[in-house]
């Protein structure tokens, strides 16, 4: 289970995730697109425990993504090539891809398809976001 991190991506969401899948005894990493350290929409920066070019070696046996960002943050990522391979892969390895409120098809090319299959879960707003990641890691689980 990796749950990346970016500039402008939603702390709260990225450490809602991250201790949910842990404290449940699931393998989970922060892992950063750009950087070890960075800050998110409101200011908080989060250490990563890899970045996507440690991770890439491992997209065939990734379970779960997490994109904790809405369209500010996703637009920082959104023409990364390293991070496009690496969701095309995931998604051929039928993972779950878990997605803020965005237009995710820009960087998903299959994502219509991934989206009828229930294979990308957009997660709700930040008040309702624990609920949500608990519900998941119980999927997970499985």
């Amino acid at each position: 289970m990796l749950v990346f991190w970016a500039k402008d991506f939603e702390e709260a969401t990225a450490a809602t995730f991250v201790a949910e899948l842990r404290g449940a005894g699931l393998r989970a990493k922060l892992v950063g697109l750009n950087a070890h350290e960075m800050a998110g929409i409101h200011g908080l920066a989060l250490v990563t425990d890899c970045t996507l070019e440690e991770a890439l070696p491992y997209a065939q046996s990734v379970s779960a993504v997490v994109l904790p960002c809405d369209e500010r943050g996703f637009h920082h990522i959104r023409n990364d090539p390293r991070l496009t391979l690496f969701c095309k892969q995931v998604l051929d390895n039928r993972a779950l891809f878990i997605v803020g409120q965005f237009d995710v098809a820009a960087l998903l090319h299959s994502a219509s398809e991934a989206q009828a299959t229930g294979q990308i879960l957009t997660y709700p707003p930040s008040a309702e976001i624990a609920t949500f990641a608990r519900t998941v890691t119980t999927r997970l689980l499985e």
